[in-house]
């Protein structure tokens, strides 16, 4: 015979609900914790890379920024010392120079006469470098060494070139290495002989180089250092790890505190199909099973209270149809069989009040009344067709709905309400008068109108009142 294999339906309905609680908060905790850890350090790597992408960037901005503010300070100080050796004359050169020096106004200056030869230098360079050809800053590749200059050509009163000012701006290992230590990154600069200034570091995560260019004389290389994490992969497995052994026990402990309430309520249950009304659960606790608790019970005590209402109803409505009957057979007591009819109508269609009028002479008098006590009934009289109690008579058909705001067309005398259902009552074809209730009792903002069932009824209560009474109304 062969085997028959379960489904995975199956094998999860044959496991108690304890059990597949606790599978699903492992299959929806757990796996998202898992899932978690892995999302976290993939996010990490990648917010690591976009960092330092960004901030490679941010530094390259300010070492291009960096350039190019240097080079304009060396132009205005050259600029400075042109203006000063027009005024002062090219025999105070040496001063001049002196004097921007001392001021720090750039690192090396000098003065050189229309031919080229050098009349003034100063700065704390070596003579070769300090008389030596200077690059310049707005020509690409024209730095010589590791000093950039700005020249300025100096111009006597006539407009004639008496020689040139030329301030200069010196890159040096200590420069490279306070730059690359404000950055963050490691920075080398590369000098036209091929000498480089400062260092990168054994296998960067990402490099990116300036080349030489207007206003950036010297080809500088950022470089990112190369940054680990293991340890936070490490650190990410252990904490996912103990989160996971801390979700299986709550697990247990979760899915053992939800079928204990719900066995509870079980039992109880049980105890209600067969009766028990007064059957109650025990209540701990603010979560949803304790409210679920609270609801059943509140059912439970609304149900008790239901039946006995159904039964006092359903005893006061057997004894007013036995009176109604009685009344009914006996037929000697009209006022008696017009107030049964109407008391008991009101018990069938749960009306607060109503009244009860008959024919004669042409206008409806007051025969019967019930939750009304302003009206006297005796005293009320309506002409056919006039007012809602009129009109029903005089068309000869039920009438029923609710008053609109504004106020509806009612007799004078006649009783007002919110909601109504009139009938006439009709046996062979006469006219005897109008059998009519108001304000259907019960909650909500429209539970108080009256529905085809209670008009239904009504006009049975009238029909069997009006052939009994036939003959016996004037």
């Amino acid at each position: 015979m062969p085997c028959r294999v379960e489904s995975l339906s199956e094998i999860i309905t044959g496991v108690t609900l304890r059990g597949r609680l606790t599978l699903a908060f492992l299959v929806v905790v757990l796996g998202p914790i898992l899932v978690s850890g892995i999302g976290i350090a993939v996010y990490v790597t990648k917010r690591v890379e976009t960092h330092e992408d960004n901030k490679l960037d941010r530094a390259l901005q300010t070492v291009r920024t960096i350039m190019v503010a240097s080079c304009g300070e060396t132009e205005i100080a050259a600029k400075s010392l042109s203006l000063s050796t027009n005024d002062l004359g090219l025999q105070n050169a040496q001063a001049i120079v002196d004097r921007a020096i001392a001021q720090n106004i750039a690192n090396a200056a000098r003065i050189e006469s229309p031919t080229g030869t050098v009349v003034a230098s100063g700065g704390n360079l070596p003579s070769a470098v300090l008389h030596g050809e200077w690059g310049e800053c707005a020509e690409p590749g024209a730095a010589v060494h590791n000093v950039v200059s700005t020249s300025t050509p100096i111009v006597d009163a006539n407009g004639d070139s008496i020689g040139v000012a030329r301030a200069a701006f010196v890159v040096n290992e200590e420069l490279v290495a306070q730059t690359s230590e404000q950055l963050g990154l490691d920075m080398q600069v590369t000098l036209p002989n091929g000498d480089t200034l400062g260092q990168l570091g054994d296998n960067p995560q990402r490099t990116e180089e300036i080349e030489p260019g207007p206003y950036q004389p010297l080809r500088v290389t950022l470089a990112v250092p190369h940054t680990s994490l293991n340890g936070l992969y490490v650190s990410v497995a252990i904490i996912t790890a103990l989160v996971a052994l801390a979700s299986v026990l709550a697990a247990q402990m979760l899915s053992r505190s939800l079928t204990r309430p719900l066995a509870q309520l079980a039992a109880a249950a049980s105890g209600v199909r067969v009766g028990k009304l007064d059957t109650r659960v025990p209540v701990s606790g603010d979560d949803e099973v304790a409210a679920l608790a609270r609801a059943f019970n509140r059912v439970i005590h609304d149900l008790q209270g239901y039946v006995a209402a159904l039964t006092a109803s359903r005893d006061q409505l057997r004894g007013h149809l036995t009176s109604f009957g009685e009344a009914l057979a006996s037929g000697r007591d009209p006022d008696r069989i017009l107030e049964l009819t109407l008391t008991t109508a009101a018990d069938a269609t749960g009306a607060a009040s109503g009244v009860l009028l008959t024919l004669q002479d042409g206008e409806l008098v007051g025969r019967a009344a019930r939750g009304l006590p302003e009206l006297n009934i005796e005293e009320l009289r309506i002409l056919l067709g006039d007012g809602l109690l009129g009109s029903v008579a005089a068309r000869g058909s039920a009438q029923w709905g609710r008053i609109p705001p504004e106020g509806g067309d009612f007799a004078p005398g006649e009783p007002r309400c919110r909601t109504y259902v009139a009938v006439p009552l009709v046996a062979e074809g006469r006219q005897l008068g109008v059998l009519a209730l108001y304000d259907r009792l019960g909650g909500g903002d429209r539970a108080d109108e009256f529905d085809d069932a209670d008009v239904i009824t009504l006009q049975n209560f009238a029909t069997q009142a009006a052939a009994a009474l036939q003959g016996q109304l004037g």
